[in-house]
């Protein structure tokens, strides 16, 4: 699978999350999820698993925790990425700080996001340059 698709399916499985939350939401708990397993059966078979795993892992929570930044990612970008998707609204001191750790320290970040901006977010960062 290459990189696209990944970020692709990664979207799609974030989307349907989204969808299966609102049908819950609109009809209730027992027939949402037994309207979206039928959806999920005859679209994708794969995806009920794909999103269990997602939302059993906490994929999809409205976090991202950064690795590490990959060799030869521009600094400027990084943290212009890190205070664009942070929801906290972080000062250039404090992602600067974040960068910092992970370029130089081998700390991990987690990122604060929206969840329906995840899948952005997260596409976002890694072509700045970071290994999420």
């Amino acid at each position: 699978m290459t990189h696209s698709n990944i970020n692709d399916r990664s979207q799609l499985v974030a989307d349907a999350i989204a969808f299966m939350q609102s049908l819950v939401r609109h009809y209730g708990e027992s027939q949402g999820m037994k309207t979206f397993e039928r959806l999920a059966d005859s679209a994708d078979p794969e995806l009920k698993g794909e999103v269990f795993i997602a939302m059993l892992t906490g994929q999809f929570s409205g976090r991202i925790t950064l690795h590490s930044v990959a060799d030869g990612a521009n600094a400027v970008s990084c943290i212009k990425a890190i205070r664009t998707v942070d929801s906290r609204r972080l000062g250039l001191k404090e992602a600067k700080d974040i960068y910092d750790g992970l370029k130089y320290n081998g700390k991990t970040a987690v990122l604060e996001v929206s969840f329906n901006d995840r899948g952005r977010a997260a596409s976002e960062l890694r072509t700045a340059g970071f290994v999420l």
